[in-house]
């Protein structure tokens, strides 16, 4: 097959869309179909792709807008534009609503083919925390909500993001396709192995470490995990956050960490782009804290779960979806006080801990290459059922 993947985000962007859209080309190829990338980037992403040498990733410049930031306009590049004209597709699939996804669109209907178009995102909590207006908020919904309508086949993350979907007004049918992760299994010699690197790396001793991994900033609710360790310090129990990723209110979290004097029990990483190293980070801790409830789907608790590691969510939350509580996940309520005292539940017995993170990495995680065998298996039925009907 001839397979074009349109999306906003792309490497070296490293959100969770990026990254899916990144593994669906390349694993695709390694299935034997011909993926091409069409994406945008910002100021800089054009030089990435001839470092990394992939002529098959078909790139246009975004005029970053700092209130969204890494993410803007786009303008489709003439270069792109014939080379997508070229390309006898025989399906694209869209991972955004607005410009590559109208892009997107545009090409399946000139090529009379079909288009799969997939909801990731909380676009209605993104939307309004940038515009500040419910009015203007619902009129960018319809515009997001008419791009799914267009689409010939719709997919959602989760169950949950394909009922949000719907409350933003989508009639359509939604079939929910998870997402999986990128990390390959190790054996226990190897996580352990990894284990030592990690807390090598990060220079911490053999005492309990949550962590959490993500962009700093406000919809994450790493404020509240903040909170919970002051909780802990002040009743005298020790444990270590590390906090890996970069955004908007890393500062503004930095600034939280001195205030509540848990600056010597938190380490602030930035970005980690290496894959290796993260791994490594991962199987170092023994908790992954994630108390979003904006996440859709949330890629870091696979990866928490490839290397044991229980995660602990609030609940009722979309990405806690098909969770069992005590089973395969930890769940608390939002609230400082109840988070802390769930981390220090979890941290006191190590038999329950392991047994949650066995069972996390058994029944949540899911390897790239079962998923892109999935996906393709999805892209030939709708082929054939599109063809048929056209």
């Amino acid at each position: 097959m001839l397979i074009g993947q349109f999306s906003e985000s792309y490497p070296p962007v490293m959100d969770g869309v990026g990254e899916v859209v990144y593994d669906y080309v390349h694993e695709l190829r390694r299935l034997g179909d011909d993926c091409y990338a069409i994406v945008s980037g910002g100021e800089g992403s054009l030089e990435y792709d001839k470092k990394v040498g992939d002529e098959k990733v078909l790139r246009s410049i975004m005029h970053v807008i700092p209130m969204i930031s890494p993410y803007g306009y786009t303008k489709i590049r003439k270069e792109v534009k014939d080379k997508v004209a070229s390309l006898d597709f025989d399906i694209v699939h869209a991972h955004s609503p607005f410009m590559m996804g109208r892009y997107a669109i545009k090409t399946a209907r000139k090529k009379n083919i079909p288009i799969v178009m997939t909801f990731h995102s909380q676009f209605k909590k993104d939307i309004k925390r940038v515009v500040k207006s419910e009015f203007i908020t619902n009129l960018v919904l319809k515009y997001v909500v008419h791009s799914f309508k267009m689409a010939d086949y719709v997919w959602a993350v989760s169950d949950g993001a394909a009922k949000m979907l719907e409350s933003y007004g989508f009639s359509g049918k939604v079939e929910t396709v998870r997402n999986f992760c990128k990390f390959t299994l190790p054996s226990e010699e190897e996580r352990l192995k990894l284990r030592e690197e990690g807390r090598a790396y990060l220079k911490v001793d053999n005492g309990p470490v949550a962590l959490f991994v993500g962009q700093q900033r406000k919809e994450k609710n790493l404020d509240l995990v903040l909170s919970a360790m002051k909780i802990l310090k002040e009743e005298g129990f020790y444990c270590t956050l590390v906090s890996v990723g970069s955004g908007p209110d890393a500062e503004k979290y930095n600034r939280i960490a001195d205030e509540y004097k848990i600056k010597d029990r938190v380490i602030f990483t930035g970005s980690i782009k290496d894959r290796d190293l993260l791994k490594r980070i991962y199987a170092s801790s023994d908790l992954f804290t994630f108390p979003s409830t904006y996440d859709t789907a949330g890629l870091v608790i696979m990866e928490a779960a490839s290397c044991s590691v229980p995660s602990l969510l609030i609940k009722n939350a979309t990405c806690a979806e098909g969770t069992r509580k005590d089973e395969n996940v930890f769940i608390s309520e939002e609230n400082p006080e109840k988070y802390a005292a769930e981390m220090k539940r979890i941290f006191s017995d190590d038999e329950l801990r392991l047994k949650v993170g066995r069972n996390a990495q058994e029944s949540i995680y899911r390897s790239k290459e079962d998923a892109a065998r999935d996906v393709r298996a999805r892209y030939e039925k709708i082929i054939k059922e599109y063809n048929a009907g056209h």
